[in-house]
């Protein structure tokens, strides 16, 4: 059996709320993107069509409710949770691009680079990255807030972010210290950009902002830990996307990627453990233990993993703690 990264439809708590509040939002843009007359309007709204379990967003909103947010803040949080799927939902549509992960299958579905082309694809992201830029430079509020939020985002995807991370895990010489540097870039600066665009829309303070911002490092490298095992150890059935890419670097002779790249499956189950007692002291630090922000995180990274099978990482399977309850999300 594979690892599944399914989140049950029925998983329970504020987390379903949050959802359907950016759901129903991004849905608003992706009307408003079909109406607006443009050929790659209409192909960005076929990706936002697409949307997965929205991880970010979701807990952006959450976290923002555990501020105490209401009215006009709560609508910019709301803004800059949809910026942050956008430019998530633009890194899958390059990442599966046939020069960098070379993937087939996204979300259940064939990418985006199969059913629209390549040149179509990179399009469609750079658009998605300058529409989302602009939605929180447009949020509610004052300018300074718009202008920090949309320099917060902008430096998440480039030379201190995503990019820069992309570009890190296409090469070639990993070591562990260096992997770890490709997750913060790749996986935790969007977090860290989330978490510090609710802070400043909600005037948090300096120390809370401060921990918030803290904390989207270890989410990131326990939330790409177990991307990683997923993509060794899943089926494109449990998984819904192409799997085995890493230990391939794509295909085409690429270097192996991720935590595999540079530790056995079980070693990357023990640092998966070590990672998540980690993301715990965060929350703990930031006061979200006990949350509804705790929780959600809880239901995608399990704080243990069972059933590993681990003899040469072949045929091996992978099932959270508390199976039918605890999900993670891409």
């Amino acid at each position: 059996m594979g690892y599944s990264k399914d989140i049950p439809q029925d998983a329970p708590g504020p987390a379903v709320a949050a959802r359907a509040r950016l759901i129903a939002r991004l849905q608003e843009l992706s009307q408003d993107l079909r109406g607006g007359g443009t050929g790659l309007g209409r192909v960005l709204a076929q990706s936002l069509d697409a949307q997965g379990k929205c991880f970010r967003g979701t807990l952006m909103i959450l976290t923002g409710d555990v501020l105490g947010t209401q009215g006009p803040v709560r609508d910019a949080v709301l803004e800059a949770a949809m910026a942050c799927e956008m430019v998530h939902t633009a890194s899958l549509l390059i990442d599966d691009l046939p020069s960098m992960d070379n993937a087939d299958l996204r979300r259940g579905t064939p990418a985006f680079h199969v059913s629209h082309g390549e040149a179509t694809t990179i399009l469609a992201g750079i658009a998605l990255v300058a529409e989302a830029v602009g939605i929180v430079a447009r949020a509610p509020g004052p300018a300074v807030q718009q202008a920090g939020m949309a320099a917060l985002l902008a430096r998440a995807v480039g030379t201190a972010g995503l990019c820069e991370g992309q570009m890190r895990d296409l090469s070639p010489g990993k070591s562990p210290a260096g992997v770890e540097q490709e997750h913060d870039l790749k996986t935790g600066a969007l977090f860290v950009c989330g978490f510090e665009m609710v802070a400043l829309a909600a005037d948090a303070g300096p120390e809370r902002q401060a921990a918030l911002a803290a904390l989207g490092l270890p989410l990131g490298r326990c939330f790409q830990c177990l991307d990683d095992l997923s993509d060794a150890l899943g089926t494109e059935a449990s998984t819904g996307k192409s799997v085995g890419r890493d230990a391939d670097g794509g295909g085409g002779g690429s270097p192996a990627r991720g935590q595999l790249a540079v530790r056995s499956v079980d070693a990357a189950v023990a640092l998966y453990h070590r990672l998540r007692a980690d993301l715990d002291r965060s929350l703990s630090e930031c006061g979200l233990t006990a949350t509804a922000v705790d929780d959600y995180i809880a239901q995608v990274l399990p704080r243990g993993l069972d059933g590993i099978a681990a003899a040469g990482g072949v045929g091996a399977g992978v099932a959270p703690a508390t199976a039918g309850r605890n999900a993670a999300s891409v």
